[in-house]
């Protein structure tokens, strides 16, 4: 954001005498803008971004389960991960065998700020065809150690399931007001100019192994500061810049942060 240096004073001349006399030579007066420093500058693209970020979950009958976090990235258009749309799938299938008519279960994203809008999200989804690629070799590899190796040893390997390319997915507004998108890192930033030490915050909605969420007009929202650790492939190898797409970071966040926006200082 621009910072504007604040207007010169205005100086009130008093006259005292009318008639003209011979003033002495004063200085030139200079008058300079404040030092602003860099992490303010940060924490105020922080509190502004806060607006357009918000926590998705299945609503009905006056109830929310939330999800994920859910992030304005087009006019009417969210970005979330897709293991989250996949648990807003997953939740809203295991309702219908108990009785909810399909029609009263809804996809709602809450904000976090004070008066931030409520959003009814259409039911159709649109996930990264990568993720569903990685999903099904990571599957063929458990089949494969469960035959020479064991059911034992692929039941212990599944819950360490590797970070996925592609866990991306779409979102669109079926009804309420969007936020001004948030703006997307250039091409040339991410494959050049995120390195180690690089300072980063996230902002989300951990609410994993809580209650379910009650109070509809206050969910609670998370930024959190942290350093980019590494930059590496998803093999955790260097990879080149066209691969480089995993930034390890130190911020702690708990499930719920799931499809979190990460920001830098630009």
């Amino acid at each position: 954001q621009e910072v504007k240096p604040p207007e010169k004073h205005r100086v009130t001349q008093h006259v005292v005498n009318p008639e003209p006399r011979e003033q002495p030579e004063q200085p030139e007066r200079i008058v300079t803008p404040p030092v602003v420093n860099s992490g303010d500058s940060f924490r105020q693209k922080l509190l502004t971004a806060r607006h357009s970020v918000f926590v998705v979950g299945v609503e009905y009958d006056g109830r929310f389960s939330g999800m994920g976090t859910l992030w304005q990235v087009d006019d009417g258009i969210l970005a979330t991960n897709a293991h989250v749309v996949i648990g807003l799938a997953n939740e809203r299938a295991k309702m219908v065998p108990a009785g909810i008519p399909k029609e009263k279960i809804t996809y709602i994203a809450l904000g976090g700020p004070e008066h931030a809008p409520r959003l009814r999200m259409n039911l159709e989804t649109f996930i990264h065809p990568k993720y569903q690629e990685h999903q099904q070799r990571w599957n063929q590899f458990l089949n494969n150690v469960a035959q020479k190796e064991g059911k034992e040893m692929a039941t212990q390997l599944a819950v360490m399931l590797p970070i996925a390319g592609g866990d991306v997915a779409l979102m669109t507004v079926d009804e309420g007001k969007s936020m001004p998108p948030l703006a997307l890192a250039s091409k040339d930033t991410l494959e050049n100019r995120i390195i180690p030490t690089d300072p980063i915050a996230y902002i989300g909605f951990p609410s994993e192994n809580l209650a379910k969420l009650t109070n509809l007009g206050k969910p609670a929202q998370q930024i959190d500061l942290g350093t980019v650790m590494s930059v590496t492939d998803f093999d955790q190898a260097p990879g080149t810049p066209q691969t480089r797409q995993l930034i390890h970071n130190d911020i702690v966040a708990d499930g719920g942060a799931s499809g979190s926006p990460i920001f830098n200082e630009q």
